[in-house]
C-alpha cells in the first residue's frame, strides 16, 4: 500500500537522483564586462522543486525537530541529571547503544558528537545570514546562505524520512551511469550539443574556456557529461563509483517468502529453484560490477587528475580499513566458512550467506586497476600530458591556480576576520581586477581557502569543527569514504562549493555521515 511515508521516501530517491543534472529556470543573468557572469547567476533547479515539496510534506514534524533542539539548548546545564533526553535533531543515539538495549534512565551528555555537528551547523548557518550586512551583491549572499539553510533542512530530512542506505546508492549509480556514458559519447565524438532542458550548452574544441587536453598539435575534447566542467563530473563520478562498490558489496537478493532463519539455505531462497536464484543474483552482482566500470570509463575520460586522485585515496583507505578493522560498516566483513558457503560460492561466484570478504575488495580494486591502465595504454599521450603536466594549457592551468591563490590571499589581508560573504569571492575579485573576461572570474581552486575568503577565520574553524564531530560521531561506514573523497578533490578545486548541484551534493555526503542509516 502507498503510504505517506514511502511517497517521501520515493521522492527523496528521485530528489538525488536529479542532483547531478543541471535543468534549471535562471532567474537572475548577470553580464559582467560584455559577457555572462555565470557566479553571480541565480537558478532554481528541478531538484529544488523536488526537494521544497519535500519539506512542505514533512514541515509539521521538522518544526517539532527545530523546537526540540532549541529546548535542548535551553536546558543543556540540566541534561545530564535528566532521565529523558530529548535525542538532537542534527544527531542520533549511537547506534551501540540502540543495538546494546541500554536503559533510557542511564545518563547521557548532549555534547556527543552528533549534536555539536548539529549547533555547529546553527553557527555557520547563523554567521553566513550575518555577513549579509557585508556584502557586496546582497542578493547573491543571500541566495547562497539559503543554500546552506538547504543543507541544514537536508540533514533534517534525512533523519526524519530515514532512506534506505540501497536506494539512495541505487540512485547515485543510475544517474552517474547515465552522466558517464554521456560523458565517453562525448569524447568519442568530441562534440557537445546545447539543450535548454538538460541545461547543458555546447562546447567546441575552437571556442575560447573549452575543457581541451592539447597533444601532438591536436585538441582533445575532455568528457563534460550534463556538467559544466569536466573536474565537476569527475567529482560526481567518485561518488557514485564509490556508491556502486558498496551496492556491489551490499547487494541482497529480496525473496517474498523470507523465513525468519537466517541460516536456513532454504529460508535464504523460500520457494524458488536454488539455481535460479543464484543465477538472478550472480547476474545482478554482475550488472553492478558492469555500472561500475562504465562509470570508470566516464571518470578516465574526464581526464580530472584530482579526481583520479580522490578514488585512489577512497579505495586506499577502504582496503587498509578493510584490512586492520574487518567488520566496522565498511560492507567488507571476514566470514565463518562452512560447507554450506563454499557451496554457494561454487555455484554464484560470491557469498550468498555471509557479507563479502577483502577479497572481494581486491576484485574491485584489480578491475580499476585493468580499467584505467587499459585506456591509459589506449591514450597515453593524453594521459602523460595531463599527468606530467608538459603541454602549454597544463601549465596555463597551474599558473592561473597559482594566481588565484594569490588573489585570494589579498583579499584575505582585507577581511580575514569576517569575509565578504557567502557567494561573493568573484564579485571581491572583480573589484581587484575590473577589466578581465567574465570567464577569467572563478573562485580559488581550493575549497577550504575559498571557505576562509567567504566567512572568515571564524567561518573556517567552524567548517573544520563540524568535519571533524560528524567524522566522530559514528564508527567507520562508507559515508566515510564518500566525505575523504570529496573532501580530497575540495582540496584542488571549488566545485564543491560554488557548483549549486554539488553543494547540495557536498552537505548530502555530510548529512548521511553524521546520521545512522540503515538497510
Amino acid at each position: 500500500m502507498l503510504t505517506w511515508s514511502k511517497i517521501r521516501v520515493w521522492l527523496f530517491y528521485l530528489f538525488v537522483f536529479l542532483l547531478p543534472w543541471q535543468t534549471r529556470w535562471i532567474i537572475r543573468d548577470p553580464i559582467v564586462n560584455g559577457g555572462i557572469w555565470e557566479y553571480g547567476r541565480i537558478s532554481l533547479y528541478s531538484w529544488d522543486i523536488i526537494f521544497l515539496l519535500l519539506i512542505i510534506m514533512s514541515w509539521p514534524t521538522i518544526w517539532r525537530e527545530i523546537l526540540n533542539f532549541k529546548f535542548q539548548i535551553s536546558n543543556f546545564k540540566s541534561s545530564n541529571n535528566k532521565k529523558n533526553v530529548i535525542p538532537a535533531p542534527f544527531g542520533l543515539e549511537l547506534m551501540a547503544e540502540r543495538k546494546a538495549g541500554i536503559q533510557i534512565g542511564k545518563k547521557k551528555t548532549f555534547l556527543d558528537s552528533g549534536s555539536w555537528a548539529g549547533m555547529t551547523l546553527v553557527f555557520i548557518l547563523f554567521l553566513s545570514f550575518l555577513l549579509i550586512l557585508w556584502s557586496d551583491d546582497k542578493v547573491l549572499a543571500t541566495t547562497w546562505s539559503l543554500r546552506l539553510l538547504e543543507g541544514g533542512l537536508l540533514w533534517l530530512l534525512i533523519k526524519i524520512i530515514k532512506p534506505k542506505l540501497s536506494g539512495i546508492f541505487w540512485s547515485l549509480a543510475l544517474a552517474g551511469t547515465l552522466q558517464a556514458l554521456w560523458g565517453i559519447v562525448q569524447f568519442f565524438t568530441q562534440s557537445t550539443f546545447a539543450n535548454k532542458w538538460l541545461g547543458v550548452a555546447a562546447h567546441s574544441l575552437t571556442q575560447a574556456g573549452t575543457s581541451v587536453i592539447l597533444s601532438g598539435g591536436e585538441n582533445w575534447l575532455r568528457a563534460y557529461g550534463g556538467q559544466v566542467h569536466p573536474n565537476v563530473l569527475g567529482g560526481l563520478l567518485v561518488i557514485t563509483c564509490l556508491a556502486t562498490i558498496w551496492l556491489y558489496f551490499n547487494f541482497k537478493f529480496q525473496i517474498s517468502n523470507f523465513k525468519s532463519n537466517p541460516n536456513d539455505l532454504e529460508s535464504r531462497i523460500g520457494k524458488l529453484n536454488i539455481l535460479n536464484s543464484l543465477f538472478l543474483i550472480r547476474n545482478s552482482q554482475t550488472l553492478i560490477l558492469l555500472l561500475y566500470i562504465i562509470q570508470l570509463a566516464g571518470l578516465f575520460f574526464t581526464f580530472s587528475r584530482g579526481a583520479w586522485l580522490s578514488l585512489g585515496v577512497s579505495l586506499g583507505i577502504w582496503w587498509w580499513q578493510s584490512r586492520c578493522h574487518p567488520g566496522q560498516g565498511s560492507g567488507i566483513q571476514k566470514q565463518t566458512e562452512t560447507p554450506c558457503n563454499y557451496f554457494v560460492t561454487f555455484l554464484s561466484g560470491f557469498r550468498l550467506l555471509g557479507r563479502n570478504d577483502i577479497r572481494g575488495l581486491r576484485v574491485v580494486i584489480l578491475f580499476t586497476i585493468l580499467t584505467f591502465v587499459t585506456l591509459s595504454s589506449i591514450y597515453y599521450p593524453l594521459v602523460q600530458t595531463r599527468i606530467f603536466g608538459g603541454g602549454r594549457l597544463e601549465q596555463q592551468s597551474v599558473e592561473e591556480r597559482v594566481g588565484s591563490i594569490k588573489d585570494s590571499q589579498s583579499i584575505l589581508a582585507r577581511v580575514w576576520w569576517h569575509g565578504v560573504g557567502m557567494g561573493n569571492y568573484t564579485v571581491e575579485l572583480q573589484k581587484i581586477q575590473p577589466n578581465l573576461s567574465p570567464r577569467f572570474y572563478q573562485p580559488v581552486h581550493n575549497v577550504f581557502l575559498l571557505i576562509f575568503t567567504e566567512l572568515g577565520i571564524v567561518g573556517l574553524i567552524l567548517f573544520l569543527c563540524l568535519i571533524l564531530f560528524v567524522l566522530k560521531n559514528r564508527s567507520f561506514a562508507i559515508s566515510h569514504l564518500l566525505l575523504a573523497a570529496a573532501l580530497a578533490s575540495a582540496a584542488f578545486d571549488h566545485y564543491w562549493w560554488t557548483i549549486p548541484s554539488m553543494f547540495m551534493l557536498f552537505w548530502f555526503i555530510i548529512s548521511i555521515t553524521n546520521e545512522n542509516i540503515y538497510d
